[in-house]
């Protein structure tokens, strides 16, 4: 006879089927060598769609190996989207809804910290991991790291995370219907950047260490390097907050106005956040020898501070008007 091949359904996908005769099942076993092509939620979503077809159901799906953070948030995220529901959530929050839509622990348990690449080999002993009491009793100690730089970017974690609340306040609340679309985006970039300020929380310590093992060289050359990184930290904070005021400006203007206080208590984050990272820069900057280097950070931050300020302080009238 003559060999007929039928193209599948996706792109970057190797599957193949058969009955399980102890377990009264058929089974898929799935090979998906790109999830940017084909994820497991568009796999998963064509198997219940079939199944249903024929009158079964997909009774559970499993993980074998380990499976990179980005495929598994992307399925999180997509499940959230078909339910309706505002997307800015934290990003355990996402996970959970994939392993619960997927059906990752209908089979056996699926751990996030032992199946996910990025939890599997992430660093231990992160500030970021510590209690609140523990990250606060590590500030107040003698040690000078974790110290302004790593506080400036939480406090911009905190800035953001306040937005985000108040969109998800907003979202698909009776009045403000015709803003649900935008405050849910506006509320999903918040949680983007909520993460990124977070991440810097860590990075400021670690630049910070470096810069103490630097000195302890002797080594002129070495020192200043070092110093020069320890300015990059907070300098990404700065432009950060960049981001976030015209996305907290428009959440002032359209959010939900019974929680219009916590927007204000964010922009005033915001300016803690700013303002901490300057100080930061500008106390690294007064050991730094190059001169080229120092006025083009002063100048890149002034830049900044004249954009930022002015909105944060029309985010202050613009709350407080709306509490009077």
């Amino acid at each position: 006879g003559t060999q007929t091949v039928i193209p599948g359904k996706f792109k970057e996908c190797k599957a193949i089927g058969w009955y399980v005769e102890d377990y009264k099942r058929a089974q898929i076993s799935i090979n998906l060598t790109n999830f940017h092509v084909t994820n497991m939620q568009h796999v998963f979503d064509e198997a219940a769609k079939e199944a249903e077809k024929i009158g079964v159901r997909i009774t559970g799906s499993e993980i074998v190996g380990l499976v990179p953070l980005q495929a598994i948030k992307e399925a999180g995220l997509h499940y959230i989207k078909k339910q309706g529901l505002s997307r800015a959530v934290s990003e355990r929050e996402v996970i959970d809804i994939a392993i619960y839509s997927l059906g990752l622990s209908d089979v056996q348990p699926f751990n996030p910290d032992e199946k996910i690449i990025e939890y599997k080999i992430k660093k231990s002993g992160r500030l970021i991991d510590l209690r609140l009491t523990e990250f606060l009793d590590e500030l107040a100690s003698k040690s000078p790291a974790p110290g302004g730089g790593s506080v400036s970017a939480l406090n911009g974690s905190i800035a953001a995370s306040l937005g985000c609340m108040v969109g998800n306040l907003t979202f698909k609340k009776k009045g403000y219907e015709n803003f649900s679309d935008e405050i849910e985006k506006i509320a999903f970039d918040l949680n983007s950047i909520r993460t990124e300020f977070l991440n810097l929380i860590d990075k400021d310590t670690e630049s910070f260490n470096q810069l103490m093992a630097a000195l302890k060289t002797k080594d002129p050359v070495a020192i200043e390097e070092a110093t020069k990184n320890a300015c990059q930290i907070p300098l990404t904070t700065a432009n950060l907050t960049l981001k976030t005021v015209d996305l907290l400006m428009r959440t002032a203007q359209i959010g939900n106005i019974n929680a219009i206080s916590d927007v204000g208590v964010g922009c005033l984050n915001l300016y803690a956040s700013f303002y901490g990272a300057k100080y930061n820069v500008l106390i690294n900057l007064k050991s730094i020898s190059d001169h080229n280097f120092k006025q083009d950070k002063i100048k890149y931050l002034q830049e900044i501070e004249n954009q930022l300020i002015p909105k944060l302080d029309l985010i202050q009238k613009t709350v407080e008007g709306k509490m009077i």
